[in-house]
């Protein structure tokens, strides 16, 4: 007797188990969660114009320098950022053999485009000066690494594609965070030799330099 009661309420627990039919809402809660994003822009002017250049006015054997032209560069980050500037030459194939602006180096050398027929037209260096940042003045580290070593330099844009430009605090050379960065840039240019350029025509110079924030 007692088997039998045993056995019918075990049935009973069963069989409500599998009448009560359960069902459920769920609630998922999603988002992403992102680091502060840096953005550039040229407050000065993002487009250096030198204007009508007379082909008279050119050297006729030698490279002709352009007027030095200056703009500024701004970064602004949501919030204390450490970031990098990453330049890039994209007319790197376009650097005119020889011709070196004043103060530059080969290493430093932007292409400023082709002229009809393919000639070179010449060459331009891109150098920050100064720098204040929202902590107050501000010096300038590059690394040729990777961002594996910095050392304060002398603010040329170098053309290989293996530099990052960092902002110090002033303590050490390397880059701290930051919210704002501006900085001067001073850009030379010189025209490779008359002679060796189509002057028939007109010949539209047309560097372009692009600068990418990025992060460690």
């Amino acid at each position: 007797m007692k088997r039998i009661i045993s056995v019918g309420l075990l049935s009973a627990a069963m069989l409500a188990s599998v009448n009560a039919h359960a069902t459920k809402a769920e609630l998922r809660l999603i988002g992403t969660i992102t680091p502060a994003a840096c953005v550039p822009n040229f407050a000065g002017g993002a487009t250096i114009d030198y204007g009508n250049i007379p082909a008279g006015t050119l050297n006729a054997t030698t490279q002709t320098d352009l007027p030095i032209k200056t703009t500024t560069i701004n970064v602004t980050c949501d919030a204390p950022t450490t970031f990098y500037l990453k330049p890039a030459d994209e007319r790197a194939a376009t650097v005119a053999a020889g011709v070196i602006p004043p103060g530059s180096t080969t290493l430093a050398l932007y292409g400023l485009g082709s002229a009809p027929g393919g000639a070179n037209i010449g060459t331009y260096a891109v150098q920050l000066t100064g720098g204040v940042a929202d902590t107050g003045t501000t010096s300038r580290t590059q690394s040729r690494d990777g961002g594996a070593t910095w050392a304060v330099w002398n603010g040329r844009f170098a053309n290989d594609g293996n530099q990052l430009i960092g902002f110090t605090n002033g303590a050490n050379a390397n880059p701290a965070p930051h919210t704002t960065v501006t900085a001067d840039i001073t850009v030379t240019a010189s025209l490779a030799p008359a002679n060796t350029l189509p002057l028939a025509n007109d010949i539209t110079l047309d560097g372009l330099t692009t600068v990418e924030v990025v992060y460690p």
